[in-house]
């Protein structure tokens, strides 16, 4: 167990379950809970990892599986079963804050299903009536064509048509877009330009000055 310490922000983790010798869900959710993290992320739906989050008061975000991404789109009766199935018997005992539809698809073949497969889900949630839970995508820093120094970071063009109708559609609901950061893979790429302390985020000075326009 790394110990972690978080000046500003709350911890949370990825709960992955790709991998042999695997603690069984109910000893994962202790640990989480002994550590005081309260959140974490579910890849996709699983019936005994969801069966041990409840009452836990742990907040989840949970994932659909990329496959499901061609069926989501196509009929809001497909969100519906998936909501029906892997949310909404559990929406009173597990805190769920977000649906991620899908993970790191985008650039990608998929690319073009998550955008309608996110309406789906929204609709899905409100005809469930679980209008509280928001509805995002997981992207990695792939999508930037310029993504260093961060206030210069834009959308690369091979995927600046879908991320413009996603972050339409967040801005409009009030959602994040959720993103894996992979920063020493940026350091690896550029070390005359990027300092390690900078990458591994525990630098003790101020590394890049810049400017966002919003």
């Amino acid at each position: 167990m790394i110990r972690l310490n978080a000046k500003a922000g709350v911890i949370g983790v990825n709960y992955g379950l790709l991998g042999n010798n695997l603690p069984p869900p109910n000893q994962v959710v202790a640990l989480l809970k002994s550590r005081n993290i309260m959140k974490t992320r579910l890849f996709a739906p699983n019936l005994d990892v969801l069966t041990a989050l409840k009452n836990s008061r742990i907040e989840v975000i949970l994932g659909t599986l990329d496959q499901d991404l061609q069926d989501l789109p196509t009929k809001v009766s497909h969100a519906t079963t998936w909501i029906n199935t892997d949310m909404l018997p559990y929406s009173d005992t597990i805190r769920f804050l977000c649906i991620s539809a899908g993970n790191q698809v985008i650039p990608g073949d998929l690319s073009a299903y998550v955008f309608p497969a996110m309406e789906n889900l929204k609709t899905a949630l409100e005809s469930a009536n679980l209008r509280n839970i928001q509805v995002s995508t997981s992207v990695s820093t792939q999508i930037l064509g310029i993504s260093y120094p961060p206030s210069k970071g834009e959308f690369s063009e091979d995927v600046s048509y879908e991320m413009g109708q996603i972050t339409s559609f967040l801005a409009e609901n009030k959602s994040p877009l959720l993103v894996n950061v992979y920063p020493y893979f940026a350091y690896i790429d550029n070390p005359n330009e990027i300092q390690l302390s900078y990458a591994l985020l525990n630098s003790s000075e101020v590394v890049v000055v810049g400017t966002i326009f919003c």
